[in-house]
């Protein structure tokens, strides 16, 4: 926020002027005081704001927020310390309550030192905000509980590196006391000429690389941000119009075709069915899918050197066979030397024939039996070949008309959602740099006047002029205001907090219904926008 406070017209009067200014007892102007209860609104609505963020963030929701909850507690602070420094301050010397005017005033240099930390810790909170954005868009885990340690650890670093850059404000300022005042004039803050000289180099680096670089980067950061959610949806154009995607099978949805028809029909009308749908599908896929006819092709070409050492096979089977058979006809089998005792009127050919009929139907019936185990093996072979020609006709049929209407439906759906993110974060980005670059121009320009050209901001007395202290209260004012309107920028580009925020209490109230809860989906991880 800005200098000075109420009730001081200069924060360094007893530098400029050892003796007393009698211009320091004067009252606020009427117009300082609108600015004061402008900026007490608007910061008590800030605080109710960040503070239905604060509990939806850390008691309402299954995820994580590490940032955002850093970013609403920020936010709370300055609005909190706003009343503290102004609004109350305004309450005690108009009211003339004089504990709660000793109470702010003696106060008055923690609160300028704790506003000081929080407006340094904003914009770098908004920076680890973005970058998160941006891993998750590149498709790293931002929800383990690794991922949550890290963020942790970063937001405790970045809140300790800050309040370490600004503790050197202790020494600097101190609250004057003039007993020649009013009792409620009599307070204001000031600073020790010698410890501003010291510091005042790194007063003046710290301000240049948080107003120029911080802005910078976060504008980078936004920027890239949006490039990337582009790129996504560049590509997701591309593969969701793409004809494979729209037009190609689905493995699924032919695996169940398959399974209906064969469960309603016979083998032959099968067979039949699978001719025709496979010449179907060969003369569309070479008009509709050139892919679809490669793989076909590859498919097929598998399957014919398949069925080339089933056969292989099967004839060197039949080969042995044979050739068994026609050597045991041709040899016969073998004579014995002991013939032994005949019977009268036996010779030995005559026993030999009725042997030589024996072996010959045993032979008979063993090629018949290999004959038939090959045309088993045959005709299993063909039925394997049927059957996955058949699952391959049905993977490529192409889609029925509704299928290929629900895939284009689809596409376009994902087209929009990806329009939408882009949208969103453009108009986030923009939120947040406008917001950033008026609130810290102002207070950078100021700060400039104030170091470099402050004989045009002092009037004859040694107290600032008029317009210098609207011009700090207008900067405090947008300070305030653009941390009261985060729970809007929420509502309206982020719809996983947007969900949240109507299944609040209050808002369930407001609409009425009670206990009835807005479905969240399990909150989806790429809906957070960096605000």
């Amino acid at each position: 926020m800005m200098d000075p406070p109420l009730g001081t017209s200069p924060i360094f009067n007893l530098s400029i002027n050892d003796t007393f200014n009698a211009s320091a007892c004067e009252d606020v102007s009427e117009l300082r005081i609108a600015f004061i209860s402008i900026g007490s609104c608007l910061s008590i609505l800030g605080c109710a704001s960040n503070g239905i963020l604060l509990f939806m963030f850390l008691s309402k929701t299954e995820k994580s927020y590490p940032f955002q909850t850093f970013l609403a507690f920020l936010d709370f602070m300055l609005c909190a310390l706003y009343i503290h420094s102004f609004g109350l301050l305004s309450i005690s010397v108009e009211y003339k309550i004089p504990f709660l005017y000793d109470f702010v005033m003696d106060t008055n240099v923690m609160s300028l030192v704790m506003s000081r930390v929080v407006q340094l810790s904003i914009p770098y909170t908004l920076i680890a905000n973005s970058l998160e954005k941006l891993t998750m868009i590149l498709g790293y885990d931002c929800e383990s509980r690794f991922s949550l340690y890290v963020r942790i650890g970063i937001i405790v670093t970045l809140f300790g590196t800050m309040t370490a850059l600004r503790i050197n404000c202790f020494k600097m300022f101190f609250i004057h006391v003039e007993p020649l005042c009013e009792y409620f004039h009599r307070k204001w803050l000031s600073s020790d000429a010698e410890e501003v000289i010291r510091w005042k180099d790194f007063e003046h680096n710290l301000t240049f690389v948080h107003t120029i670089f911080s802005f910078l980067l976060l504008l980078f950061c936004n920027i890239y941000v949006v490039y990337k959610l582009r790129t996504q949806h560049r590509r997701t154009r591309r593969q969701s119009t793409s004809p494979a995607q729209l037009f190609s099978g689905n493995d699924e949805a032919g695996n169940k075709t398959s399974e209906s028809r064969e469960a309603g029909m016979s083998l032959t009308e099968k067979d039949e069915t699978r001719e025709v749908e496979t010449s179907f599908t060969r003369d569309d896929a070479v008009q509709k899918n050139h892919s679809s006819k490669i793989r076909q092709a590859m498919n097929q070409e598998a399957k014919i050197s398949e069925i080339s050492e089933i056969q292989e096979y099967i004839d060197q089977e039949a080969e042995t066979l044979l050739s068994s058979d026609i050597y045991n006809q041709e040899t016969g089998p073998p004579e014995t030397e002991e013939v032994g005792v005949q019977k009268p009127g036996t010779s030995k050919s005559s026993e030999a024939e009725p042997e030589k009929a024996e072996v010959s139907e045993t032979q008979k019936a063993s090629t018949s039996k290999s004959q038939e185990t090959m045309n088993h093996r045959a005709g299993t072979s063909a039925n394997q070949e049927a059957e996955n020609q058949a699952k391959e006709t049905d993977r490529a049929i192409p889609p029925s008309e509704e299928e290929s209407s629900s895939a284009r439906n689809q596409a376009a759906l994902e087209i929009r959602e990806q329009q939408f993110k882009i949208k969103c974060a453009t108009e986030t980005t923009a939120v947040i740099i406008s917001a950033y670059l008026v609130c810290n121009l102002c207070n950078f320009v100021l700060y400039i006047i104030e170091n470099f050209k402050s004989e045009i901001i002092l009037d004859g007395n040694g107290g600032f002029k008029p317009w210098y202290v609207i011009s700090c209260d207008v900067g405090s004012n947008m300070f305030v205001f653009s941390s009261a309107v985060r729970i809007f920028i929420y509502y309206k580009y982020n719809r996983e907090i947007k969900v949240l925020i109507k299944n609040t209490p209050l808002m369930r109230y407001a609409r009425g219904d009670g206990a009835k809860k807005i479905d969240d989906d399990n909150l989806l991880k790429m809906e957070r926008v960096d605000v």
